[in-house]
């Protein structure tokens, strides 16, 4: 069974070079959406963020979205660069997101695990991770730092 996101055709070459923003850098520039989690679905309270969200159905279906201008998301933005080179001092961890995580994923493939190369570094990328640090005689953190990536 397919997934419906592998039928979507990505043409080459658009935004080469370029990672979605990470959770941790997301976090550090616009906060936490709500001041507590829980199960429950629950509106989105911080002050910088909830003039943004809209919330409005499509069909029968609830959806909850940002509604933000070119200019405000440039803005967020300005400091970020594309990647030239493959930056191995940058590390990668539970949560991080993107195509470095992909490029992760199938370097651990290509060694023998089975991972769906998803850019998600997940429960399973993590076990992954550690698996190969073990077994390459490195520190066990499940972070890839410099030396696991040199190692891959």
């Amino acid at each position: 069974m397919s997934r419906l996101i592998d039928r979507i055709p990505i043409p080459q070459g658009v935004n080469a070079g370029l990672d979605g923003v990470s959770n941790r850098l997301a976090l550090s520039i616009l906060g936490n959406p709500r001041s507590r989690y829980s199960p429950s679905c629950q509106p989105v309270t911080n002050p910088g963020l909830a003039p943004h969200i809209i919330t409005e159905s499509v069909g029968p279906f609830p959806g909850m979205h940002f509604e933000i201008s070119k200019q405000l998301l440039m803005s967020w933005h300005a400091d970020i660069l594309p990647e030239t080179s493959h930056a191995a001092d940058e590390r990668l961890t539970l949560g991080d997101r993107g195509a470095r995580v992909a490029e992760l994923q199938r370097k651990l493939n290509a060694g023998g695990e089975d991972l769906v190369v998803d850019g998600v570094f997940g429960r399973d990328t993590l076990a992954a991770v550690m698996a190969f640090q073990s077994a390459s005689g490195l520190d066990v953190t499940g972070v890839v730092d410099r030396k696991t990536w040199d190692r891959l």
